[in-house]
């Protein structure tokens, strides 16, 4: 192999509300501008050498991961695979849904990060994981092939996360506690053993005779299935929603205006929905309700009046192969703090208009509605914005954005972690003292150009390489 082209081994662990799964890949890079000055590296090949069994996720009482249990799966799945921790050149851990939510979820991820290489870590919040699963179902790459508005429904145990992508852009997202587990069922004795309180929220709203401990009733179930497919359509329709079921709607309300073109279903629930079929006398084999909220989508409007997509992945949508790098260098025309460097697993929020803001009020709004989707990642993590520059690259429209991206640091990002500023233009240098003068240097950012990035992308950035201020900057994308 020519030092044009190299492999790297990727490694994939997806823990969620029900399964956790994990897969390793191959990945070909090549370099497509061979003997030029900035080399461009692409992903020609994916190839998956291994994909583990999927696993129920070990969580004690409902309320902590079993981080002995989980560890020891991922070992000895390592172990069948006849990989070593020091093979692994990149990949993600990822943990979604409910588990998210589980006391020690954010400590169990960081201990497992030692099994996914020049690793990403994240606890994804729900909008980001809505994106990451609308990626990994084919929805995204449908819609820019297409040109096709379409909503990818990536239905899990406890959430069932909402994505709307028009030409590969992440147009809307949000997330709602609807979920094929929020009532857990013992199959042998047909009595309900667990009621979650999204659960608790819908039986009590409409008044439905499903207990703990007791007997199931069939009729029953449906009619709680039936209400919430009810409640996700008003949601995918931007339609207000009782006031007793707002609480289920963890995410931001998706805009009034989508008009869907086609549905995509992924997750586990989705199998079902694509017409896996259900053994004799087996509803609840998977000790939950998951069959039955499939054939209540089934019977919905959402599959008879939109177009319906079969999805390239269903279960593993959310993570396949994960953590893929390629290399980009940026401009040198950038605005760097050479002590902030390097930085290293940023989250991409990438900002979307159609039209440039009229105004600093416009471009502020625009940018935290999209940063909301990240505050599970911000904990831990610095956050770089990527957002289009104006076709008529003024002073006054610079001065514009700077003061957008200001207001937007002030009221929804946290002061203590560098912000990373990116443009596609080399107006980066300029960008950048126009929000240091008009932040009075309060603010702690870099600002770089000459770099694509996609929503659900990391980066790292490296010092600078000459007295130029030009910077290395690995892009990791989530590879699916």
């Amino acid at each position: 192999m020519s030092i044009e082209e190299f492999k790297l081994l990727s490694a994939g662990i997806d823990i969620g509300t029900t399964t956790t799964q994990l897969v390793i890949s191959e990945l070909t890079m090549k370099n497509r501008l061979p003997g030029a000055r900035i080399p461009k590296i692409e992903i020609t090949e994916k190839k998956i050498l291994y994909q583990s069994p999927i696993y129920m996720t070990p969580i004690i009482d409902h309320k902590e991961v079993n981080a002995i249990a989980l560890k020891d799966i991922i070992e000895k799945e390592y172990q069948k695979a006849g990989f070593s921790l020091t093979s692994i050149d990149t990949g993600a851990v990822i943990i979604t849904g409910e588990t998210a939510k589980k006391e020690n979820a954010e400590k169990i991820i960081h201990q497992l990060a030692e099994f996914a290489g020049d690793f990403v870590v994240a606890v994804a919040g729900p909008e980001l994981e809505s994106v990451l699963a609308g990626k990994g179902s084919g929805a995204c790459d449908y819609s820019r092939h297409h040109m096709k508005k379409v909503v990818n429904l990536d239905i899990g145990g406890g959430t069932t996360n909402i994505a709307v992508f028009y030409n590969g852009n992440v147009e809307d997202a949000t997330c709602i506690n609807v979920g094929g587990r929020l009532i857990e069922i013992d199959e042998s004795s047909e009595r309900i053993s667990y009621i979650s309180k999204p659960a608790k929220i819908f039986i009590d709203t409409f008044g439905l005779d499903i207990k703990n401990g007791a007997r199931i009733k069939l009729n029953e179930l449906e009619v709680f299935c039936d209400k919430m497919v009810e409640l996700t359509e008003q949601v995918l329709k931007g339609q207000q929603v009782l006031p007793a079921l707002q609480e289920i709607i963890m995410g931001t309300p998706l805009k009034r205006d989508n008009g869907y073109d086609c549905i995509m279903f992924s997750g586990g629930v989705a199998e079902y929905i694509y017409g896996n079929e259900v053994e004799e006398g087996r509803l609840f084999k998977y000790g939950d309700i998951g069959i039955l909220l499939a054939k209540a989508f089934n019977r919905s409007s959402l599959t008879k009046q939109i177009k319906l997509l079969v999805a390239e992945n269903t279960i593993r949508a959310t993570v396949i192969g994960a953590g893929t790098q390629s290399m980009g260098i940026s401009g040198s025309t950038v605005f760097v703090k050479p002590d902030m460097l390097p930085i290293r697993n940023i989250p991409v929020a990438k900002i979307h208009w159609n039209e440039f803001p009229k105004d600093e009020a416009g471009i502020k709004e625009n940018i935290i509605a999209v940063v909301k989707r990240y505050d599970g990642s911000l904990k831990h993590n610095a956050l770089a914005i990527s957002l289009p520059c104006p076709k008529e690259l003024s002073f006054e429209n610079i001065e514009r954005m700077a003061g957008g991206i200001y207001c937007a640091w002030q009221e929804a990002m946290d002061y203590t972690k560098p912000l990373v500023v990116i443009v596609e233009k080399d107006v980066a240098k300029v960008l950048g003292q126009t929000i240091q003068i008009r932040s009075g240097g309060e603010m702690k950012f870099i600002c770089i150009d000459s770099i694509h990035v996609n929503d659900g992308d990391y980066i790292d950035v490296g010092r600078p390489l000459s007295k130029d201020d030009v910077v290395p900057v690995i892009i990791k994308t989530l590879v699916f």
